[in-house]
């Protein structure tokens, strides 16, 4: 079983998705998707006390379309023919979860091989025009501020990361990490960032991932600007004096996310 996002780069949160592929290193049996399927509803079955976690396999070769349980063939055929800009920045966050541990590192050092092949073929407009089409589509802005999807949040500081790891990790494979903060420290080591925009980073990415967690604890998924409760209460959790305080924090943040963002995207 191969983890993605959150769960891939050790990051869950309350209430996070869980992004699971299942990978066999030879043919795939019926025995191999009997499991799967037991897996699966042990995680999405509703109990009395709810259901453990929500499940997103989207991942995997063809989608939704495709089969539950895939050959690691498969998803080298995908990758080398029909995979997405996206499915790249996916992939930088695959990381073996469960099973055979031989067969989960096939699968990572195939998912390396992939990246330091293609992911220097990724460009700066096909990131950036996502991004834009995100912001626009999906970011609930209107009324507060969206932490995740909006202007200089969470997204677009993962968007500059994963796109200098894939640009440079023909160069410098070391940089090729599940984990976010880790990726920051490793682009800055091999000098693909400087001091300042890696403090920026790492800074600016713990404060967003902090609010995160208390939203999703009172049960929100954006700051509202007229949600004085609130705001009020999630100043306190941070340790700022003031409301006032700590949205101006929020705006510099957002900013300099931007900037950085202008800088190597």
């Amino acid at each position: 079983m191969i983890g993605f996002g959150k769960l891939g780069g050790r990051e869950i949160t309350f209430n996070s998705d869980l992004d699971i592929i299942f990978a066999s290193s030879g043919e795939v049996t019926e025995e191999d998707t009997k499991v799967a399927e037991r897996l699966l509803r042990l995680l999405i079955s509703y109990t009395r006390e709810g259901t453990a976690y929500r499940v997103d396999m989207r991942l995997r070769p063809d989608g939704t379309k495709g089969t539950l349980v895939s050959p690691m063939a498969s998803f080298r055929d995908y990758y080398s023919k029909n995979a997405a800009f996206w499915e790249f920045q996916a992939l930088l966050k695959a990381r073996p979860i469960a099973g055979d541990k031989k067969a989960g590192q096939c699968f990572l050092d195939m998912a390396k091989n992939i990246l330091i092949t293609y992911g220097s073929s990724i460009s700066a407009s096909d990131v950036r025009g996502m991004r834009e089409r995100i912001q626009k589509e999906l970011a609930k802005e209107t009324a507060g501020y969206d932490i995740k999807l909006g202007y200089g949040g969470i997204e677009e500081l993962e968007f500059t990361v994963q796109y200098l790891q894939l640009r440079n990790c023909a160069k410098y494979p070391s940089i090729l990490v599940q984990n976010t903060l880790d990726a920051i420290k490793r682009l800055r080591l091999a000098g693909i960032i400087n001091q300042p925009h890696a403090e920026s980073m790492k800074g600016a990415y713990i404060f967003y991932r902090t609010i995160e967690s208390y939203l999703r604890l009172r049960g929100r998924d954006i700051l509202k600007k007229d949600d004085e409760n609130i705001l009020i209460a999630a100043a306190e959790f941070l340790g700022f004096r003031s409301k006032d305080e700590f949205l101006q924090c929020l705006e510099g943040t957002r900013k300099g996310v931007r900037d950085v963002y202008d800088i190597y995207v």
